[in-house]
Parts: structure tokens; C-alpha cells; sequence
């Protein structure tokens, strides 16, 4: 047939190679893609959950600076002091939170105030959350500047 050309079969068969390799690299560079879009997701979840932490404790600290210090007992649980909706509404805002608020020993008119929330709260069950709650809660109270290995923490300390 007039303007029709024969292609021989090795060069078919390199064009067909080269369309692989193309598509090949095509893929890897969408797969590349995909994971940098997941990991911005999670830390932009983590980002929020973050901003959500600093924004109890700025109410805290808010409802904390209206009430004098005791001076006779400087090491005791000032979390007794917050509204009771305010630990309710972190555990609602930050699903297995953890918080602990205690005035320090070095200064009397300071409040530490710790929150810990899971780093991947998706992998964990409801009862995984309470009992990892319970012993977070545990760990804060002993030691504020150790953050468990699972969780995400950030500790403020405010003068009244």
C-alpha cells in the first residue's frame, strides 16, 4: 500500500522498551509524590494537634493567673483549679490526651502545665487510649521534661 511504512521488529521492540522505561519513571515519580503529600498530611495533623494543645494551655494559664498561689503547699496538683469542662474538652479535642498541672518546686508562683497527646492515634484502640492514658498521666506528674516514647508532648511553664 502506497504511504504506509513497514516497521522492523527490533525497532518495534525498542519502542516498546522505551515506552516501559517512560511509564517506569513516571510511576516512581507519582509514587514519590504520594508519600511527600503523606507525610505533609501528617504533619499538618500534628501541627494542629499541637496549636490545639497550646490553646488549652493558654486557657489554663488564663484561669490559673486569677488565683493566688498557695505559698504554704508549693508542689501540689494545680489541675484542681482549672474548670472540671477543661479536661473533658481536651480529651475531646485531643482523642487520648493526657494533661498535668502542678506549681514547681524552684518557684512558688509557677504552674507547670503538661499535655500529651499520641503521635498516631489512628493505630490505637479505645482501651489502649485509657490505659495508655492512665500511665501517662502517671509518667507527667513524675517527671514534666520526659515525654513518653508514644506520644507528643508540650510542657509551658506560667508565673502567677
Amino acid at each position: 500500500m502506497p504511504g504506509m511504512t513497514r516497521v522492523s521488529a527490533p525497532v518495534a521492540g525498542f519502542v516498546l522498551i522505551d515506552s516501559l522505561l517512560a511509564l517506569l519513571v513516571l510511576a516512581l515519580a507519582l509514587l514519590g509524590l504520594g508519600q511527600t503529600i503523606a507525610r505533609q498530611l501528617a504533619e499538618t495533623r500534628s501541627t494542629q494537634a499541637r496549636a490545639v494543645a497550646l490553646q488549652f494551655i493558654d486557657a489554663a494559664a488564663e484561669h490559673l493567673a486569677v488565683i493566688p498561689a498557695s505559698p504554704s503547699a508549693p508542689f501540689e496538683l494545680a489541675e484542681s483549679e482549672l474548670p472540671p469542662q477543661w479536661n473533658a474538652m481536651l480529651k475531646a479535642a485531643l482523642p487520648g490526651a493526657a494533661a498535668s498541672v502542678f506549681r514547681t518546686l524552684s518557684v512558688p508562683r509557677q504552674v507547670r502545665i503538661a499535655i500529651a497527646w499520641p503521635a498516631n492515634e489512628r493505630q490505637m484502640t479505645t482501651a489502649d487510649a485509657e490505659l495508655q492514658q492512665e500511665a501517662l498521666g502517671t509518667t507527667l506528674a513524675k517527671d514534666g521534661h520526659q515525654c513518653p516514647p508514644t506520644f507528643l508532648c508540650h510542657v509551658a511553664y506560667v508565673s502567677q
